[in-house]
């Protein structure tokens, strides 16, 4: 058995919870984060030892969902400059489309005081999601304030498969693998052997978070957007994501015209 088909098998051993239940318990605009970088073995092993208190998100008979994201930036970076130098108002513009139901949203994240995260979203045409309409800058005009929409243009274009588990104390925990990142200048990244994990809470660390420090393995900053642009472009600051680069994006810079 594969690590990818042993972290389905041990997710998909979980009671499941529905769309509907996960939304109400644990909807989380605003929210703390705490993110992990471990092989897909160890993405197992902690599913494996939470089963007890954890339930995966089931649609359709589905638990595992690919999600396509691109993110926009100014030419000048400025969504990117602000995350790396972590000043207090970084923020992210991104469509998300959810490739298993054709759903996709425009979505505003705004980073606040004390590292905390607010998510603004909108319902936007998947068939649109590699550029912005009228109505779409209108909205991040609305959630950002003026001087940003006008320059946005798509900077990264993300893959990914994803799990979500609903925890106790109104939280939830996302399990990204197969993550691949590709710019429109055809530089991709990918990340195979790793799983991307998430810890979403209001306040207090998840009984994920605990499990995963027993094992060893501390939070990590890393920004998919961020830490794949400044694997691809070593010129751009990164300091803030080194053990991340170090660990794994910069062992994996392709050309994406090169691995069709």
């Amino acid at each position: 058995m594969t690590e990818q088909a042993a972290l389905d098998a041990v997710i998909g051993a979980l009671p499941s919870v529905q769309l509907s239940g996960l939304q109400s318990d644990a909807a989380l605009f605003s929210r703390r984060e705490r993110k992990y970088l471990v092989p897909i073995s160890v993405a197992a092993s902690l599913v494996a030892a939470i089963s007890g208190d954890a339930r995966a998100l089931q649609i359709n008979d589905e638990r595992s969902f690919r999600y396509e994201s691109v993110y926009f930036d100014t030419p000048a970076g400025q969504s990117y400059l602000a995350s790396a130098r972590r000043r207090r108002h970084a923020f992210k513009v991104r469509t998300r489309t959810y490739v298993n139901s054709g759903d996709c949203m425009l979505e505003v994240k705004l980073r606040g005081s004390r590292g905390r995260t607010t998510k603004s979203r909108l319902d936007y045409p998947a068939n649109a999601s590699g550029q912005l309409n009228g109505p779409a800058r209108e909205f991040i005009e609305e959630v950002l304030g003026p001087g940003h929409e006008s320059a946005l243009a798509p900077t990264l274009t993300t893959i990914y498969q994803r799990s979500t588990l609903l925890l106790p104390g109104d939280a939830r925990l996302t399990i990204d693998t197969g993550f691949s990142a590709t710019t429109p200048a055809g530089e991709r990244i990918t990340l195979n052997e790793f799983a991307i994990i998430e810890s979403k809470s209001r306040q207090a660390p998840t009984v994920a978070d605990r499990t995963l420090w027993r094992m060893g393995f501390r939070p990590i900053k890393l920004s998919k957007f961020g830490t794949s642009l400044a694997a691809m472009d070593p010129t751009l600051p990164s300091n803030r994501w080194t053990r991340a680069l170090k660990s794994a994006w910069v062992r994996r810079r392709v050309r994406a015209s090169t691995s069709a």
